[in-house]
C-alpha cells in the first residue's frame, strides 16, 4: 500500500524501509517514521499528496530539488538522505528523523518567551542564509516546516517541496507556491522570487512565536512617490474563544535588486544583535 491518502500500517515494508508509524500529514504530503533496514537507522519518509498526479517532468523537478537540498550541510537544515520510488511508481523522500516537535505544536501551547523566540529565529536564519548563499529558496517557511529537537536545535524541513507540489497541482501556479499566511506580497502576486521571500516568512513566524498571533496578507499597494511596495497584514489572536484582530502596514522590499552575497548573513547578524541588546537590558 503506497497511496498517501490511506495510512500505511506499521510493520509494512516498502523497499528497504519498514514503517513504524505515521508522523503527520498536510499539504506537502504524508510523513512516516520508518527503519532503514540496510543502514539500521531511523528515518522519516515523505510521500507526496495522493491527489496529485505527478508526471515525468514533475518527477524530474522533484529529483533536481531533492539533489539541491541534499547538498545543504548545515545543523539547522533537515537532512535529506535520498529519493526513492515504490514498485508502483510513487516517489518518496527519505529524510532524517528527529526526536522533538514542530514549532507549530510548540506555539499551540502559547507564545514563546522572548529569549527562546530569538534563539529559534537566529537558528532558522542561519540555516536559510546557508541555503540562500547557494541560491536555494525554500518558498514555504512556516512553523510546521520547522522542527525543534529535544536538544533545542531548530531544523528547517521540506526544502524545495513547495515548488514541486504547486507544479504538480492543477490548482496552483509554480510561481505562487507556499502557504498564504506566510507568503510575501511578491510571492502572492506571482512575481519572480529570491531569498527575501523567505526572510518575509521568517518575520511572520517570529511574530507568531512571540505573540501567538497569525498574520494574514490582506492587500498590497505601490506608493507613487518612491515606487515602494507596502503590504497590509492582519494579525489574529485567539484567547478565551474570542478572536482579536490588528491590522498593520509593512514595507515589502523584495522588489529591489538583489543585494551583494554578504547580505545573506544580514538577518542572523541583526537578530544576534537584538538578542544581545535584550540580554544586556535584562
Amino acid at each position: 500500500m503506497t497511496d498517501a491518502a490511506a495510512a500505511i500500517p506499521g510493520g509494512e515494508r516498502i523497499g528497504d524501509f519498514q514503517i513504524l508509524g505515521k508522523l503527520g500529514a498536510g499539504g506537502m504530503g504524508v510523513v512516516y517514521k520508518a527503519t532503514d533496514l540496510r543502514l539500521e537507522r531511523t528515518v522519516a519518509l515523505k510521500f507526496l499528496p495522493a491527489e496529485l498526479s505527478v508526471e515525468e517532468n514533475e518527477k524530474a523537478l522533484l529529483v533536481r530539488e531533492a539533489k539541491a537540498a541534499s547538498a545543504l550541510d548545515h545543523n539547522n537544515i533537515g537532512v535529506i538522505h535520498g529519493l526513492e520510488e515504490t514498485a508502483d511508481g510513487k516517489l518518496f523522500i527519505v529524510m532524517g528523523f528527529y526526536d522533538g516537535e514542530t514549532l507549530a505544536a510548540k506555539i499551540r501551547r502559547g507564545p514563546l518567551k522572548l529569549a527562546e523566540t530569538l534563539d529559534i529565529a537566529i537558528q532558522v536564519a542561519r540555516g536559510l542564509s546557508e541555503a540562500h548563499a547557494r541560491h536555494i529558496v525554500h518558498r514555504d517557511i512556516k512553523p510546521s516546516n520547522i522542527i525543534i529537537t529535544d536538544r533545542g536545535v531548530a531544523k528547517i524541513v521540506d526544502f524545495g517541496l513547495a515548488r514541486v507540489i504547486s507544479s504538480a497541482s492543477s490548482q496552483q501556479s509554480i510561481r505562487t507556491s507556499g502557504t498564504a499566511a506566510y507568503m510575501s506580497p511578491e510571492q502572492a502576486m506571482g512575481k519572480t522570487l529570491d531569498h527575501r521571500t523567505d526572510v518575509w516568512s521568517l518575520g511572520v513566524v517570529l511574530v507568531e512565536m512571540a505573540t501567538g498571533m497569525v498574520g494574514h496578507l490582506l492587500a498590497w499597494e505601490r506608493h507613487e512617490r518612491d515606487g515602494s511596495w507596502w503590504a497590509w497584514v492582519s494579525w489574529v489572536q485567539e484567547t478565551g474563544g474570542r478572536h482579536h484582530h490588528k491590522v498593520v502596514q509593512v514595507r515589502a522590499d523584495s522588489l529591489r535588486p538583489l543585494e551583494a552575497p554578504e547580505a545573506y548573513q544580514a538577518v542572523p547578524r541583526q537578530l544576534r544583535g537584538l538578542d544581545g541588546q535584550i540580554r544586556r537590558l535584562g
